[in-house]
C-alpha cells in the first residue's frame, strides 16, 4: 500500500476506536497532529526520491532490439511489446484474459479489470481488483500492436500452451495455460543479454516496470494530453470535469485518437542498425547581387513616398529559415 493509504487506514482505525468507546472522544487523535502530517510528508518525499533513484524508462532502442531478437521466445517478445504500447502494470498485464481483447465502437481495446499480485510472505499470488478505482479502464490498442496480438492468438498461443485458446483463458499464460507473475526481473534481464542490450540505463538496473515508464515518456513526447495520459495509465484525473462528468465508453474513441499519436517506434529502422545514406551535396549560395535582383520586381522612387513595398517577402518567394527563429520575450512593453 502507498504511504497515503497507510495514513488513511491508520486514521480510520482511530475513528473506529473513538466511535466504539475504545479511544477517548475528547482526546485529539494522533493522526490529527502536526507531527503526524510532517511525518507523512517526509515519507512521501522519501518515496519520491527512491522512485527517481530506482526506476528509469526502458530505452526505445533497447525494447526494439529485444522484440526483434529470435533468441527470445515469442511469448516474452509479445508481452514486452504489449507493455510498451499500453503502459499496463505488470500485474494488469498478466491478469488479462482473451475476452478482454475485443473491439468496441470500432476500436480495438484491452479491458483492465483485474491484476495479478506478487506473492508475499503469508500471501500467495492471486487475482484482485486493480490497484485503485481508476485502474479499472479500457486501453485502446495501438495500430502496430493489433496485428501482433492477432497473430499471437491465431498461432502463438496454441504453440505456447499446446491447445487452442478459449475466451476465458489468460492472454499471456504460463506453459500450462495458468495465470502467473514473475517475482523478479531476472528473466527480463536475461532477455536483454540475449538481445545484446545493456541491463542498466543511467546507472539503474532495468526491469519490466520500466516499460510502463517508457510508455508514459513516449506519450508525453508524442503530444498526448495530460488528461489522456492519466486515463491510459490508470491514474486519477486532475480536473472535476474528468472526475464526475465524463463517461468512459464515450471517451474511448478520443483516447484511441490520442494513443495513435504514438509512432510505431518498435518497427522503425534504427539509426544505428544500418549506415546512414550520404547527404546530398550542398549547392553554393547564389551571388548576392543576383539574389537581390530576383527579389526586386520593379524600380521604385528613392524617396519614402511609396506606400507599397517593391520587395517580395520571403514567404511569397518560398524561402524558409534553416533553423527555427527564437521567440523574443520582453520584460518591458515595446515603445
Amino acid at each position: 500500500m502507498t504511504v497515503r493509504n497507510c495514513g488513511r487506514v491508520l486514521d480510520d482505525i482511530y475513528r473506529y476506536a473513538q466511535a466504539n468507546g475504545l479511544f477517548p472522544r475528547g482526546l485529539r487523535r494522533p493522526t490529527e497532529g502536526a507531527e503526524y502530517r510532517a511525518e507523512i510528508a517526509g515519507a512521501l518525499k522519501e518515496k519520491t526520491r527512491l522512485g527517481r533513484d530506482t526506476r528509469v524508462p526502458c530505452p526505445t532502442e533497447t525494447v526494439r532490439r529485444l522484440v526483434h531478437c529470435e533468441d527470445v521466445s515469442e511469448w516474452r517478445r509479445v508481452v514486452t511489446r504489449t507493455a510498451f504500447f499500453t503502459g499496463a502494470r505488470p500485474g494488469e498485464l498478466h491478469a488479462w484474459r482473451i475476452h478482454d481483447y475485443r473491439k468496441e465502437f470500432g476500436v480495438h481495446l484491452l479491458d483492465v479489470r483485474e491484476q495479478k499480485t506478487l506473492s508475499k510472505k503469508g500471501f500467495d499470488s492471486r487475482l484482485t481488483p486493480p490497484k485503485t478505482s481508476w485502474g479499472r479502464r479500457k486501453v485502446p490498442v495501438h495500430r502496430s500492436l493489433v496485428p501482433v496480438l492477432d497473430a499471437w492468438l491465431a498461432r502463438g498461443w496454441q504453440q505456447h500452451v499446446g491447445r487452442k485458446p478459449e475466451a476465458d483463458d489468460f492472454l499471456f499464460p504460463d506453459a500450462n495455460g495458468e495465470s502467473f507473475r514473475e517475482t523478479s526481473s531476472v528473466d527480463f534481464l536475461d532477455d536483454l543479454r540475449r538481445a545484446g542490450c545493456e541491463t542498466t540505463h543511467k546507472g539503474v538496473t532495468l526491469d519490466r516496470y520500466g516499460l510502463r515508464h517508457a510508455f508514459a515518456t513516449n506519450a508525453r513526447r508524442a503530444g498526448i494530453s495530460s488528461d489522456a495520459r492519466d486515463r491510459l495509465l490508470g491514474h486519477r484525473p486532475k480536473d472535476v470535469k474528468s472526475l464526475h462528468y465524463e463517461d468512459e465508453d464515450e471517451l474511448l474513441p478520443s483516447l484511441h485518437v490520442e494513443i495513435e499519436k504514438l509512432p510505431a517506434l518498435l518497427d522503425e529502422v534504427s539509426a544505428t542498425a544500418s549506415p546512414a545514406e550520404p547527404s546530398p551535396p550542398i549547392e553554393p549560395l547564389p551571388n548576392p547581387e543576383v539574389l537581390v535582383a530576383s527579389l526586386v520586381t520593379e524600380s521604385g522612387p528613392l524617396s519614402g513616398g511609396c506606400s507599397t513595398s517593391v520587395m517580395i517577402s520571403a514567404e511569397e518567394e518560398g524561402f524558409e529559415p534553416t533553423v527555427p527563429l527564437r521567440v523574443r520575450r520582453f520584460s518591458k512593453p515595446v515603445p
